[in-house]
This record gives C-alpha cells, structure tokens and sequence, in this order.
C-alpha cells in the first residue's frame, strides 16, 4: 500500500492570514477581550506548527517552509505596504497588546530559531527588526514577553544588517539596561540604578542572561555598536575624572556598556562569559 503524505496547502496560511486581519479590522466593533482571544489563539496555532514539531526534523523544516512560501506574517504584502504598515507584525506587536502581543513575539523568536525563518523575517523591505525595537518598553513588566522579545532580536542579530539596524534603532541601551536588571524592576530611575550596580537588585533568568549577552555581543561586531561603546568609554572616563558617578543619563542608556560588561564577566555562567569575552575582545580591537 502507498503511504500517504498530507501536505499542508499554501492557500490555508494566506486564509489564516485574512483571518486575522479582518479580526483586527473589527476590534472596534467585536467586545475587546474576545478579539484578543481569537487573534491570539489563531497566532499561537500558527507558532504551535513550528515550535511542536521535533527539533532538527524534517516536520519542523517543512512547517517554517510553508509558512514562508504562503507568506504567514504578509511581509512580502503589497497590499499591506500600500497601507503603510509595513507588515502584519507591526499590526500585532504595536497596534495590540496582552495575549496578542506575546503569542506575536513568541511566534517571531520561534521562526528567529531557524534558517529559513531569518530569512524570511528579514527578507528585502521587511519591517521586522523596526517592529521589535519599536516594541521595546524600558519598563517592561511581562517578564515571558521580554524573554521572547530578546530572543527574537538575539537571533536576528547574527546578521550584520539587522544588527546594524537595531544599534540605528537604540536596541542597545535597551539591552544594556536589562542586563543590569534594571528593566525588570520598573521605572528606570539612578537609584534603581545604583542598586542594580551594587547587586541590590535580584537581576535576570539564565535565558535573559545568555540570550542579552549574546545580543549584545552581536551587536558589538558591527562598527555603529562600536561607536556606541566609544561613546560610553569617554563618558565613562569623563566620569571618573570628576571622580563621580555623575547623573543618570535616561537618554543614553548605552553609556553603562562598560558597567554591563564588568558584571558579565563576573556571571557564574560560563556562557555569559563567553559572550562578553567576545564583545569586549571586539570593542578593544575598535579602539587599537
């Protein structure tokens, strides 16, 4: 007997894709809380195709696959650029909010995790990596959407141009400010701060570590992260000179790189470390 193979027609992902924009079209007239529900659980199944199927297996390749061939996000969307949205992800990462956005950020790190899926989130005129830094929030409370959202923006940093695009876009102050913990604990003030700096403030999970870590040596490859980490160096030299720890600078947040990278190299992981082995041993290159 034959063995039968079903294969997921394309038409059923731009069905879903309608789907969910004509839920968000109508949020104003359906009850809020049920439009959120039904645009987040159509997301999570959408994630769930990918995230569920066996790592490295052929189930997995093929579900990232089709979600790219039937353009799953509407990034290729001409349509959806003559709106000026860009993408489907800029409707649900900063049109939306709660369950919607946390299902759409754990949907872009799990497509982030593989090849195909970072090539599709930034292929040619995608506004991805835009979208996410523009969902960066300094005061961040939901601690499993910044986990998402740091994981995603990790993985797209592996590429020099969206690594070049997040330093454009102010990612790294923000990452900078979540390794010292700072993020986690509300509003940024220079007495949150200081107690960050002093170990005061309990800091973050392994993943956000390793994963911020990570991003932030990412982004120190590329020469505007390297111009930024100058940047902090004179601050920081400029500070000590005065023998002051001077003002908390909220519109310069990168200025506490170096800071970030003494308490990196201090961290009991090992991959921490690694991490901020590398990025330092690419800022001093910068300076040679």
């Amino acid at each position: 007997a034959k063995q039968v193979v079903a294969v997921e027609p394309r038409f059923r992902f731009q069905d879903t894709l309608r789907r969910i924009l004509e839920m968000l079209s109508q949020a104003w007239t359906l009850e809020e809380e049920e439009a959120e529900s039904r645009v987040s659980r159509l997301v999570q199944a959408l994630r769930w195709r990918v995230s569920r199927a066996p790592e490295g297996s052929v189930l997995k390749v093929e579900a990232v696959r089709t979600m790219v061939r039937g353009d799953a996000l509407a990034l290729r969307s001409r349509q959806e650029s003559e709106r000026g949205s860009g993408s489907l992800v800029d409707a649900m990462l900063l049109g939306c909010r709660g369950r919607v956005r946390a299902e759409t950020l754990r949907l872009v790190n799990a497509l982030a995790a593989t090849g195909d899926g970072r090539r599709y989130l930034l292929s040619p005129g995608s506004r991805v990596v835009a979208a996410l830094a523009s969902a960066v929030d300094f005061n961040e409370q939901d601690t499993r959407a910044r986990r998402h959202l740091l994981g995603a923006l990790q993985k797209l940093s592996f590429h020099a141009v969206a690594a070049r695009r997040m330093c454009a876009l102010g990612v790294m102050g923000w990452v900078t400010r979540t390794l010292l913990g700072v993020v986690t604990t509300g509003e940024v003030t220079a007495e949150r701060l200081r107690k960050s700096r002093e170990g005061l403030i309990s800091h973050l999970s392994e993943y956000d570590a390793e994963h911020g870590a990570a991003l932030l040596m990412n982004l120190s490859l590329v020469p505007q992260g390297k111009k930024l980490a100058a940047r902090a160096a004179a601050a920081a030299r400029a500070r000590a000179a005065e023998d002051d720890e001077g003002p908390f600078d909220a519109e310069n947040p990168e200025d506490d790189i170096l800071e970030v990278m003494r308490m990196l190299l201090q961290s009991p992981s090992e991959t921490v470390r690694v991490y901020a082995n590398g990025a330092l041993y690419s800022l001093l290159r910068a300076e040679d």
